[in-house]
């Protein structure tokens, strides 16, 4: 037994045929078809009747359908676990330089905070001494500061 075969006997039913189904889900008709016969013969049960005219569930095909919703739900919730214990989170500190306050940094936490929602952000504004005191002694995380570039060379220096 294989999920896509679960996924084919959904989309059958949603669609009537199997033609609709493979476009659909963007797999040719003969796939489908031998997933669901292989299916079936696994199962030892016709899941459809078949005709010109479409496909409709037998009566255990119904309870097949029924399951096949179940477990694909349930995959779906399996899957939502794993996303959300991959999500970062934890906290950020930020200190800027004013300048940055009124340019690109609203803009930028914005879509950082869209991306990573489970990341608490403090942002702190402080001079350019102060900021570079700061990350030295690893009082935070992010420094953004605007200066000469000799001011940045120091600063590469420190680092």
């Amino acid at each position: 037994m294989h999920i896509e075969q679960l996924e084919y006997v959904i989309e059958v039913a949603k669609k009537g045929t199997i033609s609709k189904a493979a476009e659909s889900l963007h797999v040719s008709h003969s796939a489908i078809g031998q997933a669901i016969t292989n299916f079936e013969s696994e199962l030892g049960i016709p899941i459809f009747k078949r005709s010109r005219s479409g496909s409709i569930c037998t009566e255990a095909g119904e309870t097949v359908l029924k399951l096949s919703y179940e477990i694909m739900n349930k995959i779906t919730e399996l899957k939502e676990i794993g996303q959300h214990s991959n999500q970062v989170k934890g906290n950020l500190s930020i200190a800027s330089s004013p300048i940055f306050f009124s340019t690109f940094l609203p803009e930028t936490l914005n879509t950082f905070k869209k991306d990573f929602p489970h990341v608490q952000v403090e942002i702190n504004e402080n001079s350019t001494e102060a900021i570079i005191e700061s990350v030295k002694n690893h009082q935070i995380d992010l420094g953004l500061i605007f200066g000469s570039a000799e001011t940045l060379s120091e600063v590469s220096r420190l680092f």
